[in-house]
């Protein structure tokens, strides 16, 4: 019987670690990241050689417990045609991501085509090497990453070592993220009635980062505490007739804002 490594891999399981250390303001890791690699060691792995140069796509997903600090990023990585899987790092230090994760190994064992006959264990390092600031964010613009295979496991009856390999990666973001938009519409009940209809049309920025939080401000400080909202859709009647300044502040996911304002009349007869 023989082994043969087929050329898809999957991701089975995330990285788990010890709790991260405080991100002190650390660039965000976001978006798609173009990856040049060189192969540092490849021991019985087919198709890989030592110092052989590959082109990757990562895509990275900076989980944050608030806009200036992010404790982990989740990256895909491309690992070729057919091949990706997802791993989560932790940040260890300042500008320092590391973290483990496992894949499966499809494999050929008499015949049969096993889509998990083999399994990878691999830790991933990434650092970040140059920022942009965007707003009060600084995002990662250029990063280095070392990837090292850890242990690969035939389970198949048929015999056969798999191998390993490591490499080291330099990258740069395809789009650094931009600021979103701010937009919004207003409707009025009627004329004898000063309540208005909200909704929010705002449009995410370069990056498409969502929009997670609005702030209204209906320019209605006689009405107290519901002269502000944060829903998309909100409604406001107006007690103080008269010109009335509406603002609307959005951010995004990435920590960015933007504000709109308009004016509205909430005379009983408006003009115009």
């Amino acid at each position: 019987m023989r082994l043969l490594a087929l050329t898809a891999a999957f991701a089975l399981s995330l990285a788990v670690g010890a709790p991260a250390a405080p991100a002190a303001g650390d660039p965000h890791v976001v978006g798609t990241f173009a990856m040049s690699g060189v192969v540092t060691k490849a021991y019985n792995v087919r198709g890989e050689y030592r110092g052989q140069r590959v082109k990757r796509t990562w895509l990275f997903k900076a989980i944050c417990s608030v806009p200036a600090s992010c404790e982990r990023l989740v990256v895909t990585r491309v690992r070729g045609p057919g091949m990706s899987d997802t791993i989560t790092l932790r940040r260890v230090s300042t500008g320092l991501y590391k973290g483990t994760g496992t894949y499966a190994i499809p494999l050929e064992c008499g015949g049969e085509q096993l889509p998990a006959g083999g399994s990878g264990r691999y830790s991933l390092a990434v650092h970040i090497r140059k920022s942009q600031r965007v707003q009060k964010v600084r995002f990662a613009t250029r990063i280095a990453a070392d990837y090292k295979s850890l242990s690969r496991v035939n389970h198949t009856r048929c015999p056969g070592l798999l191998g390993a390999d490591a490499a080291s990666y330099r990258g740069r973001a395809v789009t650094v993220p931009g600021r979103p938009s701010a937009t919004f519409t207003y409707t009025r009940a009627s004329i004898q009635v000063p309540t208005f209809s909200f909704e929010d049309s705002s449009a995410a920025g370069r990056g498409g980062a969502a929009i997670v939080s609005r702030h209204w401000d209906f320019g209605d400080p006689s009405s107290a505490a519901a002269n502000a909202d944060s829903s998309a859709t909100p409604s406001h009647t107006y007690l103080t007739p008269g010109v009335h300044t509406v603002t609307l502040t959005i951010t995004d996911a990435n920590g960015l804002t933007a504000t709109n304002s308009r004016q509205l009349d909430a005379s009983s007869n408006p003009a115009g």
